[in-house]
Order: C-alpha cells, then sequence, then structure tokens
C-alpha cells in the first residue's frame, strides 16, 4: 500500500512539475563561475575559463556548447566583476548568452564568503536546416527558421571558500523568462 502510495505522489508531482533546461558540463570544478556568480574573485587573481562540450559527435545536429568566463577581482569594490560568453546549439535551436556580474568577498572564520549576482541576456534562435515541416499546414509548436528572441535571466550565488574545502549553493533562472519565437512556418 505505500508504494503505491508513493507512486501516486511521484507521478503526481511530476505531472504538475516544470524544469528548466540548464546546460551540461562536466568537469564542474573546472567552470565553477558558471553556476556561481559568488565565485567571482574567489582566486583573488584575474582568471580567465573556456570550455567546449560536444555531445553525440559525429551525428548532424549534435548539441554541442562552448563557454567563457573571467573574474576580474577589484580591490575598491571588495569584490569582482565576472563576464560569461556562453553559446549552446541544440538540434535547430540556438542560445547565445551574455552575462555580467558582480561578486561581493568577505572573511569569515578560516576563509572567504562570495555572494554575487549576474544578469545573463540570452538571445534564442531558431536556425534554418535541412529538416522540413510536415506538409499538412502551419503547426503552432514549431517557430519560423531564422527567428529570435532575446530575454533576461537573474543569477544569484553564495560561495565559501577555506583552505581545506569549499562549498556553494546557487540559482539560475531566477526570473524563469520564458522566448517566443515567431511561430509561422516559413
Amino acid at each position: 500500500m505505500k508504494k503505491l502510495l508513493y507512486a501516486t505522489v511521484a507521478g503526481l508531482i511530476a505531472t504538475f512539475s516544470f524544469a528548466q533546461q540548464e546546460l551540461q558540463f562536466t568537469q564542474f570544478m573546472n567552470n565553477k563561475l558558471y553556476y556561481n556568480p559568488g565565485v567571482a574573485g574567489s582566486s583573488g587573481s584575474i582568471c580567465i575559463n573556456a570550455v567546449h562540450r560536444t555531445q553525440w559527435a559525429g551525428f548532424a545536429n549534435a548539441p554541442s556548447t562552448q563557454n567563457i568566463n573571467a573574474e576580474i577581482p577589484i580591490q575598491i569594490l571588495r569584490g569582482a566583476l565576472s563576464v560569461n560568453i556562453t553559446n549552446d546549439q541544440i538540434g535547430f535551436f540556438q542560445d547565445i548568452k551574455f552575462g555580467l556580474g558582480y561578486a561581493y568577498q568577505m572573511s569569515l572564520a578560516n576563509g572567504t564568503l562570495g555572494l554575487g549576482l549576474s544578469l545573463d541576456f540570452i538571445n534564442k534562435g531558431l536556425t534554418t536546416g535541412e529538416w522540413m515541416p510536415p506538409d499538412s499546414g502551419p503547426d503552432g509548436a514549431i517557430g519560423k527558421f531564422g527567428s529570435t528572441d532575446m530575454k533576461p535571466e537573474l543569477n544569484f550565488g553564495a560561495y565559501y571558500q577555506s583552505p581545506t574545502f569549499y562549498a556553494g549553493i546557487s540559482s539560475r533562472q531566477l526570473l524563469a523568462t520564458i522566448s517566443t519565437l515567431d511561430n509561422n512556418i516559413g
């Protein structure tokens, strides 16, 4: 009986939950600034990071993601500025993000706590491709090839670092904006 109750609750949660599709990178520890704006300034020096990820290599329109980010400590501001540029291509969809952020760094116990906020501008586009929509007429769920839409996103993060460990918590896509592409098939 308990198993049936658990299965029912899990089914209801799955039915009514909405999720965000966030980029995936392996080797998280080498790209912390992408996920957590509170990391900016924790290294104490200018740090530039570039990452490339290809999934299903060799297949047409396979997912491909590139990210380059930089953190620039500024002592007058007691923190650091960050810049984040991302290109994400999945099938016929391409998202290009440009983000700017700031993290305040403070001493806490034996380490440093960084509290960061960043603003991303996301350009979502439907690129052209070889795929053709069915001839049965316009489909409102399919956008027009070549259409784009730009939306802002807000990210927050806290990052603690000591000589023996680090820990962080962050939330991306706080505004949960929805892009609407031109839904007229061209």
